[in-house]
């Protein structure tokens, strides 16, 4: 029987988005080395600093040293049948956190399992380390160094245990960092970071915004535990309820804001005070308002922080004078979209509910805001999918399609007479 490998490293899976650039969820599992089996998952943080997220969505799937060609064919037989939409969900069980959803939405692909080559000069005794990931994305510094074969592997050896500190302190923490072991993963005293509240704007401009087209916030709102407790649902759905805050936006912080239908809104902050953002709506004012430069330049300040952008109805306008849209697909009410599409060439305009272009969400009239906005729930928490799905289904949204009924050019054609 051949000598068993050495166990070296723990089976990660590292969730990053660009949006967030932080840490989202961190799973660790084992591999057992003789039977090449996962065994019970245990979950650890990993320092902060040993993770600096680039982009978009990376996933390691499995780092192990292996010194004999059985073992090798016997793990990439392993990591080939793993089922990686399993492993997620175990992972977010084991430690249930909020993770966005990359810009490329949900796993569609995983590369085969591949091997590196043993070198001597880079790897102890000339073993092999396999890996399993996904290519055509970003990945984090910490993942490159993770899938490295160390030339000091014993740099930390006389290291009892691993912190921030010491790896932020390593002279070659570019290149080699640390050669982690399950003892000194289980080692790190780093506590697990409190869930900070989603932060999500309603932006008040001009008198006269439609009621309706903010409407889209109170979707949000039920995801709330307060909503999910006063509602009597199972614990399992409120287990994923989503602590927010909501914040009303004006110009001046002045309130409250008047709304169509004779409603007035109470203003909880003006641009200067307003927190950054991760989800700014944007309702509708009249279709005559133009924004301001101060109101402009806090559109840009929030979306370039990183802020979701929804613009309802008119709400479109409000983004026009800015270069937001400039090159981006976007839509707007549908009889208003020959006007834009003579006016403002360089977005292109397309007529359908709502159109998403990377961060910036647009919907056409009123209540095609509250279709975006589920489409955007289901995009953006989908292991949230049964909490999601009970809230539109009580609020009885998102059974629409994005594509109006009849295609394009029919509401223009019923006004105006002619042929579609």
């Amino acid at each position: 029987m051949p000598p068993r490998p050495p166990l070296t490293h723990f089976l990660c899976l590292p969730l990053v988005t660009a949006s967030s650039r932080s840490l989202l969820q961190t799973s660790l599992e084992t591999f057992s080395a003789e039977a090449v089996s996962p065994t019970e998952a245990s979950t650890v943080p990993i320092p902060e600093k040993a993770i600096r997220p680039l982009g978009t969505l990376h996933l390691t799937i499995g780092v192990m040293t292996l010194q004999t060609q059985d073992r090798i064919d016997a793990c990439l037989n392993f990591l080939r049948g793993l089922d990686v939409h399993d492993l997620l969900r175990r992972a977010e069980e084991a430690s249930p956190v909020a993770f966005e959803s990359s810009s490329r939405g949900p796993i569609e692909a995983i590369d085969e399992p591949s091997i590196g080559t043993p070198n001597s000069e880079k790897v102890p005794n000339g073993r092999h380390t396999v890996a399993w990931s996904r290519s055509a994305c970003n990945s984090s510094p910490y993942t490159e160094q993770l899938l490295r074969t160390y030339k000091k592997p014993s740099a930390f050896s006389k290291r009892s245990s691993i912190t921030p500190s010491t790896i932020a302190g390593h002279p070659d923490r570019q290149f080699n960092p640390v050669l982690w072991t399950p003892s000194t993963f289980l080692a790190m005293p780093v506590p697990q970071p409190a869930k900070a509240p989603l932060q999500v704007g309603v932006l008040l401009c001009g008198e006269g915004v439609q009621l309706l087209d903010v409407s889209p916030v109170d979707l949000l709102g039920m995801l709330q535990p307060q909503y999910i407790r006063a509602c009597q649902l199972p614990q399992s759905l409120a287990d994923m309820s989503i602590e927010m805050e909501i914040h009303f936006i004006s110009e001046t912080g002045h309130g409250p804001h008047q709304l169509t239908g004779g409603m007035k809104c109470a203003v909880t902050h003006s641009l200067t005070t307003c927190p950054a953002l991760s989800i700014l709506i944007v309702g509708g004012p009249p279709p005559t308002y133009r924004p301001s430069q101060p109101i402009q330049s806090f559109l840009h300040k929030q979306v370039q922080s990183g802020s979701v952008l929804f613009s309802v109805c008119t709400g479109i306008f409000v983004a026009l004078p800015t270069d937001l849209l400039q090159s981006k697909r976007a839509t707007a009410p549908r009889m208003l979209l020959p006007m834009l599409r003579a006016q403002h060439p360089e977005t292109h305009w397309e007529e359908k509910r709502w159109v998403r272009d990377g961060h910036l969400w647009s919907s056409g009239g009123v209540t095609n805001g509250l279709d975006m906005m589920a489409a955007f729930m289901r995009e953006r928490w989908p292991e949230r999918r049964q909490l999601v799905e009970c809230v539109l289904e009580m609020a009885d949204v998102g059974g629409r399609g994005q594509d109006y009924a009849g295609g394009e050019g029919v509401l223009e054609a019923d006004m105006f007479g002619g042929s579609a």
